[in-house]
Parts: structure tokens; sequence; C-alpha cells
């Protein structure tokens, strides 16, 4: 009895530590926010509310297709009365709650402190925003509380289709259970490869996948080999030179054994990523789930079932509440101060006569939601390598029409050297000649509104994005295209 309430005592402190630490956190981001004025609102977060708006086959979707979970905190967010802007904030601050109450629930509250001081410390940028990989770590703890057969390949198939950097979390995890049954799970491994492909679909080709494709080939390949007996044989040598005292005694538990090697290779494959020079948005989410697989456990008692939900509701409303009342209000300040140039802009196009525009990836989805959509501007995004339609995660209905409007983002293609791949994409204006330009006027502190005497007309695209097979072809041919002229 001693023992238990001792016990009980400890986990109520650690409980409540947390909730003091999570509280800090959140005064300390606000006070970051507003010193660094992080801006959270992009044409790349501004995916999901344009996809929400739209469906899924008439649409490019990114390559992490982020349909969950980040979608859902959108979809919530929505519904509780927020616009596009409000609606994003929020949907980051759901993401933060609802990951801290789940990782408290199933691994504790040390585990649900080390996510947010990981984010706030190494990623801050990506800890309140969605589409950036965070939602993995969900997908991760769902993956580990429900560990059925039929529940985690149709766990593989969806949430490799959401997100496909989730494929090294069951490909690594089959790895470590097939060194210790000596059996590989063929089925499942086949549904990662089909999730896959869905969202190579679904992205209408995307090279940064085929770039992975390797390092999951590997990763599926490893589990075939921890299923030969010469690789245990080699193991088996090496590991009689170790004292048996080196091997943690939960390490040789059979029903921990594999969630501790596929922790490791978790870490392992988090380290990699950043050596291969990746940003910190793939690497965090990795090292989470390594997280995960450490230190979750299952309930044996139902007393410690309730603990554990109450530790998880306290941890996750604080966690809500302090983001809610300081986060979320400089957040959303930032983002609207940073946005507000597209409005001015709608109205400059606006006195010049627009009805429609052709502009770049990062200009579109700010115009449109800031300006353009209520203003009844139509919108064309453009590639400016040579004026032809850019499809990349927007929605098919913007390929059509034709207009004599360009605007380029002078900020953004100044700071850009012009061997920066993303320069001739999105600034390139040597193309401009065979339209004829009739006016340049600098507009709203750094936009560039040219006026050409021909017009682009991208009707001859329209056929090519009639369905998403045809959109697919037409996308694949293009990338093999770039990849033939080295980009």
């Amino acid at each position: 009895m001693r023992s238990f309430r001792r016990r009980t005592a400890a986990e109520l402190s650690l409980t409540l530590a947390g909730a003091l630490a999570l509280g800090l956190l959140a005064l300390a981001s606000a006070h970051r926010i507003g010193a660094s004025g992080l801006d959270i609102v992009s044409s790349d977060s501004l995916y999901l509310p344009l996809l929400y708006e739209g469906n899924i086959l008439g649409f490019r979707l990114s390559s992490a297709s982020n349909l969950f979970p980040d979608l859902l905190y959108y979809a919530v967010a929505r519904a509780a009365g927020q616009d596009e802007i409000g609606a994003l904030v929020m949907a980051g601050i759901l993401q933060c709650s609802v990951t801290t109450l789940l990782l408290t629930r199933y691994c504790g509250a040390l585990a649900a402190i080390a996510y947010n001081g990981l984010y706030f410390l190494f990623g801050f940028p990506f800890y309140f925003s969605t589409s950036f990989h965070q939602g993995l770590i969900v997908m991760t703890l769902l993956y580990v509380v429900f560990p059925g057969p039929g529940a985690r390949r149709t766990m593989s198939l969806f949430f490799t289709i959401a997100d496909p950097l989730f494929a090294l979390v069951p490909s690594l995890f089959l790895a470590a259970r097939a060194w210790f049954d000596r059996k590989a799970d063929a089925g499942e491994a086949c549904l990662i490869v089909a999730g896959y492909a869905g969202a190579f679909f679904l992205a209408e080709s995307n090279v940064d996948l085929a770039k992975f494709a390797p390092a999951l080939a590997a990763s599926l390949v490893a589990g075939w080999i921890a299923t030969l007996p010469r690789a245990h044989r080699i193991v088996a040598m090496l590991a009689a030179r170790l004292p048996v005292s080196a091997v943690p005694s939960r390490w040789r538990n059979p029903g921990m054994r594999e969630h501790r090697v596929c922790s490791v290779l978790l870490l392992c494959a988090s380290l990699g990523s950043l050596l291969a020079g990746q940003p910190a948005r793939y690497a965090l989410p990795l090292l989470v789930s390594s997280i995960v697989f450490w230190t979750w456990r299952a309930d044996v008692r139902s007393a410690a079932r309730d603990r554990r939900w109450f530790a998880a509701a306290l941890l996750g409303f604080t966690s809500f509440a302090f983001l809610y009342a300081t986060a979320m209000p400089a957040l959303t300040a930032t983002s609207r101060a940073a946005l507000s140039g597209y409005a001015c802009l709608t109205e400059k196009l606006r006195s010049l006569g627009a009805d429609a525009v052709a502009t770049d990836y990062w200009t579109f989805k700010p115009l449109y939601f800031l300006g353009a959509r209520d203003a009844g501007l139509r919108l064309l995004q453009l590639d400016f390598r040579g004026g032809s339609p850019d499809t990349w995660i927007n929605d098919h209905r913007f390929v059509r029409g034709q207009t004599r409007f360009i605007v380029r983002d002078l900020s953004r293609c100044n700071a850009l050297s012009r061997q920066d791949r993303g320069w001739a994409g999105h600034c390139s204006d040597d193309w401009f000649s065979r339209l004829g330009v009739k006016a340049r006027t600098e507009a709203c502190g750094g936009f560039e509104i040219v006026e050409t005497n021909r017009p682009i007309d991208f009707s001859a695209w329209e056929g090519s994005f009639g369905s998403k097979l045809s959109a697919f072809a037409y996308n694949l041919r293009q990338n093999a295209r770039k990849l033939t002229n080295g980009w």
C-alpha cells in the first residue's frame, strides 16, 4: 500500500511539474513569436485551406497530402468559426495539444515534455504549423497503440498516403520484428509500398518522393535480411563478446525488445536525415517517434489507466489553454501583419482594370485568400521558366483562362540568387519579350505588376487537367523532362 501511495504521489508530482513546464513554454513561445515576428501562414501552409474548399481528385496534392491528422485539425478550427488565417493558427494549437495529450496517456509526461521542448528549441518555426510532418507523431502513436495485424496494415496504407515519411516507421518496425520472429510480413510491406505509390499518384508525380524511395527500399530490404540465418549467426558471434549485463533486462523482454530496437533505428534515421542536410522538420518527428517506441508500454491495471488519463487530460488541457491564451493571439497578429500587403495588391490590380492575374507559387495562395477571391479576381499559377502553368499543390480549376497581368514578388526575387533552384520558376522574366511588355508598376512595398501586350493563355493546357489520370500523366512527363535537362 505504501509503495502504491508513493508511486501515485510521484506520478502526480510529475504531472503537476509537467503542467507548469507547458505553461511556461507557452508564455515563452508567445514572447518569442512577438520578438521574431514569426509568420506561419505561407503558400505551403495555405495548402490545407485551398484543399478544404476543393476536392482531392481535382487537386494536385502535396507529396505529404496531410489528409490526416492535419486536415482534421483544420476542419475542427473552421467549424469553430475561424476564418482561413485563424483556422490555420488554431489548427497548429490543436496539433500541439492533442499530441501532448496522447503522448502523456501512452508514453508518460516526460515524453510529452520532451516533445514540446524539442520543438521549442530546435524546430520553433514548425512548432505551431500544420503540413510539416508533425502529424507523423500521432500516426506513430496510433500504430503502436493498436497492434492488431488488420489495424496496422490499414494504418500502413492510409498513413503512408497521408505522409510518405511515415513509411519509415512501419518498415523499420517490421525489420525489428522480423529479426526476433525470423519471419517477414510481406503483406504489410506491400501495403506500405502501395501507400507510397498512392501518395506519388495524388501528388501527380513528385521528384522528392522518387529521391526518398531508395531509403524506404533499404528499410524494407533490411527486414528481409533480418530473417536470414547467416545474419543471425554474425550478430550472435558479435554479441558473444559482450557481457550479459551490458544488455538491459527490458531489451531481453520479448514484449518490449522489438519496440526498443525500432526506437534506435528511428533515432538513427533522424540523425541520418540531419547529416544528409535535410531540414529539422523531417528529423524532429522521427526523433519524437523514436521516443514513442522507447517509452511506450501497455497498461496492466485499471488504476494505472485511470491515472494516465487524468495526467493526459490535465497536460492536454493545460497545453491548449495556455497556447490559446498566449501563443494564438501572437501568431494571429504577426501573420496578419505579414500578409497585409496582399489586400493592397488586390486593390492595385483592380485599379488597373485587371480581372485576372498570373503569379508564382509563393504569391498565389496568399493573394487568393487575402483579397483576390473576395474581389472576384481570377488567378493563374505561373511557372516563370517559360510562361506555362505551375500546378504544384493547387486546384486544377486554376489551369484555365488568360490574362495580360503578371505579378512578381520582387522582395523574394531580389533575395534569391539567379543560380538558386527556385529563381527561374518564380522570378525569371527572360520570356516576357515574346508577349511584349506594355507597362511595369511597383506596388505595395515589394511587388511588381507587369502588363503585357499579348495575353498569357492557359487554354492549351486545359485538356491535360480534365481528369486526375491525365493530370498525373502530364506532370510525370514534365518532371521527366526537367530531370533530363538537369532540372
